[in-house]
């Protein structure tokens, strides 16, 4: 990883190019593989998949979007559960058992991050 240089603050400095090279990377593989449903999902797991560390990919993540892992993958659990919300075949669902098959252990936290991202209660979300 030539592009990765150590500073004296026992940060790293990514290249720009690297940096998007390897958020595609994430990107693909959350959309092929949709690892973000996984409940037990850990940094560590997309870090071995990528081929990457902890350390870089919690860094990418901050610099390309802004936000920690934790929030990162929430956005990305709330995008699913708003296109099953929208969706007739998740109809009889329950809104937390969509959240559950999405990825969400706890109802407080998905009905608080679900309101945080969309500005609406998950209820009034799909009325």
């Amino acid at each position: 990883m030539a592009d990765i240089h150590r500073r004296r603050s026992s940060s790293y400095s990514i290249s720009p190019d690297s940096s998007h090279a390897l958020y595609d990377k994430l990107q693909d593989l959350i959309a092929k593989e949709k690892i973000h449903l996984n409940p037990e999902l850990k940094i560590s797991a997309i870090a071995h998949k990528l081929d990457t560390n902890v350390k870089y990919l919690s860094q990418i993540i901050q610099n390309e979007t802004g936000r920690t892992f934790i929030e990162f993958i929430n956005e990305k659990r709330i995008e699913e559960v708003k296109q099953r919300l929208s969706n007739p075949a998740y109809s009889h669902y329950t809104i937390i058992g969509i959240a559950e098959e999405c990825g969400f252990q706890s109802k407080s936290t998905f009905t608080r991050v679900f309101k945080k991202t969309t500005g609406f209660l998950p209820k009034d979300y799909r009325n």
